[in-house]
């Protein structure tokens, strides 16, 4: 299982390493959390960055962050439909 945070490093794409980091560690310590800055990818999100895939998936984009419990029963859901 592959989370990856697609933006350009900013302190929204931060906290939402972070909080990602976190509610995996609870959920689904097995999973790998990665940052991705590389602007080919990026440029494909712009201007909804940052944004958090799942196996590829996109469960969440843009500023509006979840709290870290909203973005566990996100992770929840995509794994145990």
């Amino acid at each position: 299982m592959l989370f990856e945070i697609i933006g350009p490093g900013c302190g929204f794409c931060e906290r939402l390493y972070d909080l990602t980091t976190a509610a995996v560690a609870d959920n689904c310590p097995e999973a790998e959390v990665r940052k991705v800055t590389d602007w080919k990818q990026v440029i494909r999100h712009v201007p909804f960055t940052p944004v958090l895939k799942l196996d590829g998936r996109v469960i969440h984009r843009g500023k509006n962050l979840p709290s870290k419990d909203k973005l566990a029963g996100m992770i929840a859901a995509r794994i145990h439909p």
